[in-house]
């Protein structure tokens, strides 16, 4: 189990030292976890796949995020994409999504795609995430698509205080003479608080940061293999460049929250324009889109294409340019915090 301490678990600390007098350090200190669950998995198997939902994390607390994983193993020729029915709130009712990843592994004749999903709960007691839907989708033919459901995942969400604590329960109060006005005095509680939030903003900002770069990192893995594979003859071009445009519009979404899948590229470019984008990048994207509706719609032959690794470049190059472009952002937004925080303690 992880036990690392997270800055918003030590503001929900404080503020229920604060908010519930009858709260005494040692009931907080009993509510932590002293061993280690097992990890919660269900594992369903079929002739279409091998799917694995597991819980990172045996013991699961309030507020405390988490991570769920959805292994599935498929047969050769095959990869696998989230369906767009899938809806978060019926496959993970009572929860929120705080961050999600793809990641493909495994060998030709077993290719393995691990989906993550980062989840917080709100609430304690019993949850269920439900059946997720996903695509088993064939490299060689577009059309061959196999719909799959991983199974569904009971887990229980415990609270931070102790087990039958009452927040209104009397309590004996310590003798007047062992207590003054200054030893009561709370005027560092809005200081701490204050620096809480801070602390936990810098945080999820640097863990966003983190987690977003190294999904740029495989995602650049995965580039580089399909233009091997191309290039090997494993697969036609056509083929590549649809993936490649797939994974440049949900790269696009994720990054920069925009709704890619459903724009064309005259629509989608002057969105990223508006985010100071610059040309080399819009054009590197626009390439790559224009090359995928010429060889569904416009009848082209792949191998009319000549400079096919010139394509592969330009994703390579959306991607990088978008995480530097991500990067630049959050530091300009750290130095507006900083001067904030400058103006606030003046």
């Amino acid at each position: 189990m992880n036990t690392h301490l997270y800055p918003h678990r030590c503001l929900v600390i404080v503020l229920l030292m604060w908010v519930l007098p009858g709260t005494t350090s040692a009931d907080i200190a009993a509510a932590q976890p002293t061993t280690s669950a097992p990890m919660q998995t269900v594992t369903e198997s079929s002739e279409l796949a091998e799917v694995t939902i597991s819980l990172e994390r045996g013991e699961i607390q309030i507020l405390e995020p988490f991570d769920v994983v959805v292994r599935t193993v498929t047969r050769s020729g095959t990869f696998v994409t989230i369906d767009e029915a899938f809806d978060d709130e019926v496959s993970f009712p009572n929860l929120e999504i705080l961050d999600r990843s793809v990641f493909r592994s495994g060998s030709e004749t077993s290719p393995e795609t691990e989906f993550r999903f980062q989840v917080q709960a709100f609430r304690t007691g019993q949850h269920t995430i439900g059946n997720i839907p996903f695509n088993v989708e064939s490299i060689a033919n577009q059309n061959a698509t196999d719909s799959l459901m991983s199974p569904s995942l009971d887990f229980s969400v415990k609270s931070i205080l102790p087990e039958g604590h009452q927040p209104s329960e009397l309590r004996d109060l310590k003798p007047a003479a062992s207590t003054s006005i200054e030893e009561t005095s709370t005027w560092w509680l809005p200081a701490a608080i204050f620096l809480a939030l801070v602390l936990a903003a810098a945080f999820w900002r640097r863990r966003k940061r983190l987690s977003t770069a190294r999904q740029a990192t495989r995602l650049i893995s995965e580039i580089d293999a399909l233009e091997s594979s191309v290039q090997s003859g494993n697969t036609d071009y056509a083929t590549a460049i649809d993936q490649l445009s797939r994974w440049m519009i949900n790269w696009i979404s994720q990054v920069c929250g925009i709704e890619a899948a459903s724009k064309v590229s005259n629509e989608l470019l002057p969105l990223l324009r508006q985010r100071g984008w610059d040309d080399s990048a819009m054009l590197a994207l626009r390439d790559v889109l224009d090359q995928d509706t010429a060889y569904k719609y416009g009848g082209l032959k792949p191998e009319s294409s000549t400079n096919r690794g010139q394509t592969f470049n330009h994703a390579r190059h959306v991607v990088r340019y978008s995480i530097s472009k991500s990067q630049r952002s959050d530091v300009v937004s750290d130095q507006v915090a900083t001067s904030q925080r400058e103006v606030h303690a003046k």
